[in-house]
């Protein structure tokens, strides 16, 4: 979706990126980092996938805030407005509990 952004834009974004990446690596550093939640479908919710998640996500929404987010970690909007959006920004915060 950086198909005519302003490249100030494409800045924050990487920005953003960064920023959560930083966020992964000192998860990870941490004494807590084997830490997890098993999600409703079994996948392991790591404090680095939520710390990504939030930096991400509250990131975007202040970017965009007219564009929505749909991210692994958030509980999902229903059907009928996902079907509306024109446009919306999709999260899958990298964090290593499987790939």
């Amino acid at each position: 979706m950086t198909a005519g952004l302003h490249p100030t834009a494409t800045d924050a974004l990487l920005d953003l990126c960064v920023a959560a990446g930083d966020a992964i690596c000192s998860e990870y550093g941490s004494s807590r980092a084997d830490e997890f939640r098993a999600k409703a479908d079994d996948s392991p919710l790591t404090r680095a996938d939520i710390a990504s998640h939030r930096i991400l996500v509250e990131g975007l929404e202040r970017l965009a805030p007219s564009v929505p987010v749909l991210s692994e970690e958030s509980k999902p909007a229903a059907i009928a407005d996902r079907r509306s959006w024109e446009r919306l920004w999709v999260v899958d915060p990298l964090d290593g509990t499987k790939e």
